[in-house]
C-alpha cells in the first residue's frame, strides 16, 4: 500500500531529477539534431565553394553572387532521396532553394575532411 511518505519521496526525487536536467541542458539548442541541420551546418563551415566556368555563367545570368549562393544553399532544403550521402570521400547533396522567386536546384559535393565544396549542377525547377 502506498503511503504519503513514499509519494512525497517519489515527488522529491522526480523534482530533483528535473532540476538537475534543466541545469545540465540549459542553453542548449537541439535544432542541430536532424540530418538536414547537420549538413547545412557543415555547408556553413565551408570557406569557398568551387564553381566551374559554365556554372559561373549560369550564376551571372541568374544574378547570383558567390556569397548569396552560399547563404541560399545553407538555408535550402536538402533532398536526401536524390542525394548520394554514402559516397566517399566527398558526399553529394541535392539542395532546393529560391532566388528572386525562382525555384532552383543545386547539386553540391561536400568533402568533410578538408571542408571544401564544389558546385556540380545548378538548374531551375
Amino acid at each position: 500500500m502506498l503511503t504519503w511518505r513514499r509519494v512525497k519521496l517519489y515527488l522529491f526525487g522526480v523534482g530533483l531529477g528535473l532540476l538537475i536536467t534543466l541545469v545540465m541542458f540549459k542553453g542548449r539548442n537541439f535544432e542541430s539534431c536532424s540530418p538536414a541541420s547537420r549538413v547545412t551546418e557543415q555547408i556553413s563551415l565551408v570557406k569557398k565553394i568551387s564553381i566551374d566556368s559554365v556554372l559561373g555563367k549560369k550564376m551571372q545570368a541568374a544574378q547570383l553572387s558567390h556569397d548569396s549562393l552560399k547563404a541560399l544553399i545553407a538555408r535550402g532544403d536538402i533532398d536526401f532521396s536524390r542525394s548520394n550521402t554514402q559516397k566517399e570521400p566527398c558526399r553529394e547533396y541535392l539542395i532546393r532553394f529560391e532566388h528572386k522567386g525562382i525555384p532552383l536546384e543545386a547539386f553540391l559535393s561536400l568533402c568533410l575532411k578538408d571542408t571544401t565544396a564544389s558546385l556540380l549542377m545548378l538548374e531551375g525547377i
